[in-house]
């Protein structure tokens, strides 16, 4: 049973690697008066809203006016680019330049500018390597990239997820997909996932199941055999780190501080080939012999995308059930710091299901 935790847990932490994605409407801006028609503005990003598409930049108006704030609304469509090659919604981070084609309407302050193409033309300041933990990679390239990992603020993920898992041995393959979230809460993170299509043996069917962490339960709920059983994992009011590698019940070697990483993990950058996802580094991250990541896992593989730093492919051999399992998420699909509802991490309600409880054992004497 722990290893089926660790292994959804471990879909779902790899989810806040994630990827931005969102709506969009138009929304009101401010400009000169007199112009209108398709333009475009120059400026430097404040900051993007994945879920409604408002994008805040830094404007110097070609006039001569000076520096001005503006908010403008980036199509869900819009293309985007940098260097001229394509790049995603998660590229639209706080501080790059950009230039920014669209058509706007009015005059004055009762104007809309909506944004269909989206050019990175500058990249943003960079803080110094040094500027998560001193423990320092002896391959620059890892070191890097674990920082800016670290770096990642994740306050929320919302992701479609493909989940398979092989066994060698009985030559068996299985496919799960649904859906995943998980969201930054207090006293302590939660995390959904919903499975809703199952494939084995080339023959998909419908198939629900959930894997909710509610921050102090793990709950498992299947329609096939209409049970939920829900295990105590932290005690009411508790505050621990459960995802934190070494430490809590849902160790990954991601969203995790570099420090940690590399004390429990030989961590190496695997050279590119054609059947790695596009535009993603791969980094090796192989147990020390023991801790217990060695106990339970073979070797992680991450697949990083390289402009939002956030990963895109997880696989792993387990060794308790020596199976393969890899999560994949598409990175067009995947909606980060949204402001996600609690609501929105919940198990619906199944008034037939029959639940099994399973408490923490009660505390013994201080």
């Amino acid at each position: 049973m722990r290893n089926a935790m660790i292994r959804y847990s471990l879909v779902a932490m790899i989810a806040l690697s994630g990827l931005r994605a969102g709506s969009v409407a138009a929304q009101t801006t401010t400009r000169p008066a007199g112009e209108t028609g398709t333009r475009t503005l120059q400026g430097k990003v404040i900051s993007f809203d994945a879920a409604t598409g408002d994008l805040k930049l830094a404007w110097r108006h070609r006039g001569g006016h000076g520096q001005m704030e503006i908010v403008v609304k980036v199509d869900s469509q819009a293309q985007i680019l940098a260097g001229g090659n394509p790049a995603t919604r998660a590229d639209l981070q706080p501080g790059i330049q950009v230039a920014l084609t669209g058509q706007s309407k009015g005059t004055g302050v009762n104007n809309h500018f909506l944004v269909s193409k989206v050019e990175i033309t500058g990249p943003a300041a960079t803080a110094p390597a040094q500027a998560t933990t001193g423990v320092v990679h002896p391959d620059p390239q890892v070191n890097d990239i674990l920082d800016r990992l670290e770096r990642k603020k994740i306050e929320d993920v919302e992701t479609p997820i493909r989940f398979t898992k092989i066994d060698p041995i009985l030559e068996d393959k299985q496919v799960f997909q649904g859906i995943l979230r998980f969201k930054q809460d207090q006293p302590n993170p939660r995390f959904f996932i919903r499975f809703d299509k199952f494939t084995q043996e080339g023959i998909t069917r419908e198939k629900l199941e959930w894997h909710v962490f509610d921050g102090q339960w793990y709950i498992e709920a299947r329609q096939n055999t209409n049970t939920i059983v829900k295990r105590q994992i932290v005690r009411p009011g508790e505050e621990i780190n459960v995802f934190r590698i070494g430490q809590g019940p849902f160790p990954l070697p991601f969203g995790q501080r570099k420090a940690d990483i590399l004390k429990y993990f030989d961590v190496k950058l695997v050279p590119a080939t054609d059947k790695d996802p596009a535009n993603s580094v791969h980094l090796e991250c192989t147990p020390k012999p023991g801790t217990d990541m060695a106990e339970k896992y073979g070797s992680v593989h991450f697949y990083i995308d390289k402009r939002s730093d956030m990963p895109v492919t997880v696989r792993t051999i387990e060794k308790n059930e020596n199976v393969e399992v890899m999560a994949e998420f598409p990175p067009d699909q995947i909606k980060l710091n949204t402001g996600m509802a609690a609501s929105h991490l919940n198990l619906p309600d199944l008034p037939s299901y029959q639940v099994d409880t399973i408490p923490l054992p009660a505390p013994g004497p201080r």
